[in-house]
């Protein structure tokens, strides 16, 4: 079994909030591989935010696993 990290963020910005969600290209061989990632990414946006004076309104890591044979 394979694992994907799906991150979803939503932004508070000038106008409006920049939004988006999106799949991590890498496949973890298990979920502690993708949890330590899902932890990384979070730190590493909230940071980035935090330095460029931003708020984070929403900022979501979710490990899923791929089902053998399943589409990437």
């Amino acid at each position: 079994m394979t694992w994907v990290l799906i991150v979803v963020s939503c932004i508070a910005g000038d106008s409006l909030p920049d939004c988006g969600s999106g799949i991590s290209p890498v496949r973890f061989p298990d979920f502690a591989a993708c949890e330590d990632a899902a932890v990384r990414t979070y730190d590493h946006m909230r940071a980035n935010t935090d330095a460029s004076g931003q708020t984070v309104l929403l900022l979501d890591t979710r490990c899923l696993a791929l089902s053998p044979g399943a589409p990437a």
